[in-house]
């Protein structure tokens, strides 16, 4: 199984629109994908999706629930369908007091109340294992908010693995050392390792020298795999509520802007699965468009399986 974190600490980095349009990628290549949403803001990848619950419900079973241990209810109602190939596990506003529900729990398992230690950041990852998700899923896809906090935590113990997305600005550049700051130091601190599948650049705008400076600079420092402009499609595809997969395979016609939208996401999946140890065969390239770069960006290589090797998930 492939499982990762999209994570940035700075806002507006397009850290959900990622989410999002990343899972119906891995989906259109075949895989069956979950997105947990750990945002309990409004700008959360659930919002992208017409799914019917009561997200302030609370009374409502809800995943802040089964992470101490007193479910109310099935661990499989708790995932709806978002569209072909990717399921959810939509947000609730109780994340907001997730750190506290922990640190109650904390307090009552010291007190011997309960059977073994509690380890707070380990409890999403028992809990997605109780549960088979695995078995059930190719690809599993943490979003946290934008804080370095509890939520984010258990994402990163869950996946093992942390996928960048950054705004072509200078606070977005600052933002990555930062993201990796947080996981290595959380790696260090629980013996785990934390890979980084990624970088991407988000809002590129070639014809502003301070986000153009800004994209070149992710490229260049950060091996940033893709760049992606800020287009109206991405808020057709959010007013829809659908990916942007959906949204460009629906157009009547697709536009200059928009025609390397779905290539870039693929090759920079290409890259997940090869960092991952499951690298796409070589016959996927000839079955969809992949991006290989441009004239501001230079050459992209888009790695496959050698002629040999078998794609096998991990």
């Amino acid at each position: 199984m492939v499982s990762y974190t999209v994570y940035n600490r700075a806002g507006g980095q397009a850290k959900s629109v990622n989410t999002r349009d990343l899972a119906a990628g891995h989906a259109e290549l075949g895989d069956s994908v979950l997105i947990v949403d750990l945002d309990a803001q409004k700008g959360s990848v659930s919002n992208f999706y017409d799914i019917e619950y009561d997200k302030s419900d609370p009374n409502a079973d809800r995943l802040t629930l089964h992470l101490i241990d007193q479910p109310a209810g099935n661990f499989d109602d708790l995932i709806h369908s978002a569209e072909p190939g990717v399921d959810i596990i939509p947000r609730h506003e109780e994340l907001n007091d997730l750190k506290d529900i922990l640190d109650d729990k904390e307090k009552i398992e010291s007190r011997g109340v309960g059977d073994s230690e509690f380890e707070r950041y380990a409890q999403l990852l028992r809990v997605l294992t109780e549960n088979n998700v695995s078995d059930r899923y190719d690809v599993v896809i943490f979003d946290p908010n934008a804080k370095a906090d509890e939520a984010y935590y258990s994402a990163l113990y869950a996946s093992r693995n942390v996928l960048i997305p950054v705004e072509t600005d200078p606070k977005g550049v600052d933002s990555v050392d930062d993201v990796f700051d947080t996981a290595s130091n959380f790696a260090e601190a629980k013996g785990i390792n934390i890979g980084h599948l990624a970088t991407v650049a988000t809002r590129a705008n070639n014809q502003k020298k301070e986000r153009k400076n800004a994209a070149e600079q992710i490229r260049n420092d950060y091996d940033a795999v893709a760049y992606f402009k800020s287009l109206g499609v991405y808020s057709d595809a959010a007013s829809n509520q659908q990916s942007v997969f959906q949204e460009i395979d629906q157009l009547d016609r697709v536009r200059d802007s928009q025609v390397d939208i779905l290539p870039k996401y693929r090759t920079v999946l290409a890259h997940i699965y090869n960092e991952v140890g499951s690298p796409l065969p070589a016959s996927v390239l000839d079955e969809y468009d992949f991006w290989t770069g441009d004239d501001f960006w230079g050459d992209v290589t888009v790695p496959v399986a050698s002629e040999n090797q078998k794609m096998e998930v991990q």
